[in-house]
């Protein structure tokens, strides 16, 4: 299905509307470069909103993950008391994570 994803109907582009081309994770490990980088990008917020930033699929994410054998942290761990404020600063942390790590390359 996602092969012929660019002669598929409009409407069923709603569904997956991020990193369904097959170049989609070339492109992102060749964006996040290195291990590290990702393990410290993956401290910035869940994983739901990193895929939103760089623009690729939740399956296309864990595969990089994987490769590097990075486990992700558990699934409430965004929900704790202590990191009900990370929405707030998301934005602004990912902007000078993207300035320090990443460059122009995203």
């Amino acid at each position: 299905m996602m092969e012929s994803y660019e002669n598929s109907m409009e409407r069923k582009r709603e569904c997956y509307p991020m990193g369904t081309n097959r170049n989609a994770y070339a492109i992102l490990k060749d964006n996040i470069q290195n291990k590290k980088i990702l393990e410290n990008l993956l401290l910035l917020g869940p994983i739901s909103r990193l895929i939103k930033n760089f623009g690729v699929s939740f399956e296309t994410f864990k595969k990089l993950c994987k490769e590097w054998n990075i486990g992700s942290l558990p699934s409430n761990y965004w929900k704790r008391s202590e990191n009900m404020n990370w929405e707030k600063e998301f934005e602004n942390n990912f902007r000078n994570f993207k300035q320090k790590y990443l460059g122009d390359t995203f």
